[in-house]
C-alpha cells in the first residue's frame, strides 16, 4: 500500500510540475499581410510574411516597419555599455556613425 501511495503522490506532483511549465508559452499566428501606411500623400507598403497575430492584434517587426518609414535601425546585443540590456536606436534617415 506503501508503494502504491508513493507512486500516486509521485505522480501527482509530476503532472502539476509538468502543468506549471507550461502555462508559460504564448500562442501566436504567423499570417502574410500587406500594411499600407499613409504619410501625408505618401503611400509606404509593407508586405512580409513575418507578422504575428496575437489576442486580436496584429504585430508588425520593427524593422521592416522603421525602414519603410525610411529610418535605420541599429541594435546592440546587451553588455555593460547597456546596462546588459538589448538596445535598439531609430534614426530618421541614415544614422551617425559612433
Amino acid at each position: 500500500m506503501k508503494k502504491f501511495l508513493t507512486g500516486v503522490l509521485c505522480g501527482t506532483a509530476l503532472l502539476v510540475a509538468t502543468a506549471a511549465a507550461s502555462s508559460y508559452t504564448i500562442q501566436a499566428t504567423l499570417f502574410p499581410s500587406k500594411v499600407t501606411i499613409h504619410n501625408g500623400d505618401q503611400e509606404i507598403t509593407v508586405d512580409g510574411d513575418e507578422m504575428i497575430n496575437y489576442n486580436n492584434k496584429a504585430y508588425i517587426p520593427l524593422r521592416s516597419f522603421s525602414e519603410a518609414m525610411g529610418a535605420t535601425v541599429v541594435y546592440q546585443y546587451p553588455s555593460d555599455s547597456t546596462d546588459g540590456l538589448h538596445k535598439i536606436d531609430i534614426y530618421q534617415g541614415v544614422a551617425p556613425i559612433i
